[in-house]
């Protein structure tokens, strides 16, 4: 038996459940954020990374091994050599002559990443001449890090002929930091020769939220409602509130510049079932979270015993209009209006055992609560 007795003429401050929905969205591909490469196209020149070649800008100043050019036409750099740049043609990129021992850095830049990121490298590469022995062909890798990425990768066997190298996936674990350098791991001086356009170095960011949670938090004056925030893709969030968790309405819009949001909740509507909606960049709805309710826990409340073996609920009351069992999830297991009655008994013999909420509403209609356990 579990005997609940209501003190009116004492009162104890009150303390605040959270609940966390959670939702989970079974689409699970990708897109590609923008570039963070600096001059991954070489439109600057000769500037915004690092390289172990020699560089030079004058005509025909390539034809030594270990050398490289920026410009628009590789023939201006090299007699035998023929090539523009892979996006237009008439762009710049970067030609080549490779050096005759492996491990060279040819193209070297530092980015700034965030940890446990997940990131992608691509580039695009073309031979300047035309190869008819595999072993002239350049062989390229690349690190991020010190840590080779991918396989090697050949180089067409015909001159001008872009095909694009990109790697797995890169973690970034606990980096904060991604050192990318580009190798040539051929060693052969006849022929490995290439040049390299738009390189790109991208975060990967998921056209769907795979997980997009919401919960409350609270503070000595204040619940929160704070949910994970996705501003690679979400553009602003909605939130939205209910009486019944039925009919929802939009109450506030945040839009997506911090890694965390929050929306403070009003004491005077505090039983309200609430709920969060992604929006992406093109008003599309992204997700949302399941519902989240949060109900003052009031100990004027006495439960004796707690936990009960049996499954009879009296309640002691002289002002309460209403009283609910709830599971955990807020949902009413079942409900009876008590009308001010100073005793009411409620039978619970179909709820499993568990725990629950036991929740009075007042002549207002504010609503507090105790948990219950069910053995």
């Amino acid at each position: 038996m579990i005997h609940i007795f209501l003190m009116a003429n004492k009162f104890i401050s009150s303390v605040y459940i959270t609940l966390i929905a959670l939702l989970l969205i079974t689409e699970h591909s990708y897109a590609q954020c923008n570039n963070l490469v600096s001059n991954g196209n070489f439109n600057a020149g000769n500037s915004g990374f690092s390289s172990d070649y020699n560089y030079c800008n004058l005509s025909n100043c390539i034809t030594g091994e270990g050398k490289y050019a920026i410009g628009t036409t590789a023939n201006f750099y090299h007699y035998l050599f023929a090539g523009s740049d892979h996006t237009t043609g008439t762009g710049n990129f970067l030609i080549v002559n490779g050096a005759g021992l492996p491990n060279v850095v040819i193209w070297s830049q530092t980015i700034t990443v965030t940890p446990n990121t997940d990131y992608s490298f691509s580039a695009w590469v073309s031979s300047l001449q035309d190869f008819s022995v595999a072993s002239h062909l350049p062989r390229l890798q690349f690190k991020i890090n010190g840590q080779l990425i991918g396989s090697v990768f050949n180089a067409p066997n015909t001159k001008n002929n872009w095909q694009k190298f990109s790697t797995p996936a890169w973690n970034s674990n606990t980096s904060n930091t991604a050192e990318i350098t580009i190798l040539n791991q051929n060693t052969s001086t006849a022929g490995n020769d290439f040049g390299i356009d738009d390189i790109n170095f991208v975060k990967l960011c998921p056209t769907n939220i795979n997980s997009f949670s919401a919960w409350i938090e609270s503070n000595t004056n204040q619940n929160y409602i704070v949910w994970n925030n996705f501003q690679e893709i979400a553009a602003y969030y909605l939130v939205l509130s209910s009486l019944d968790g039925t009919s929802f309405e939009e109450r506030s819009r945040y839009t997506a510049e911090q890694q965390k949001y929050y929306h403070p909740l009003p004491t005077e509507d505090i039983a309200k079932y609430y709920k969060i909606v992604a929006i992406d960049k093109d008003n599309k709805r992204l997700g949302e979270s399941a519902e989240i309710n949060s109900l003052k826990r009031d100990k004027n409340f006495l439960v004796a015993p707690n936990p009960t073996l049996d499954k009879q609920v009296t309640i002691y009351s002289n002002h309460l209009v209403k009283v609910e069992i709830r599971a955990l999830d807020g949902r009413v297991i079942c409900e009876k209006d008590v009308l001010n009655e100073p005793i009411s008994s409620f039978s619970l013999s179909n709820i499993a055992k568990g725990t629950v909420m036991v929740v009075g509403y007042s002549s207002d209609l504010t609503p507090s609560y105790q948990m219950v356990v069910l053995q």
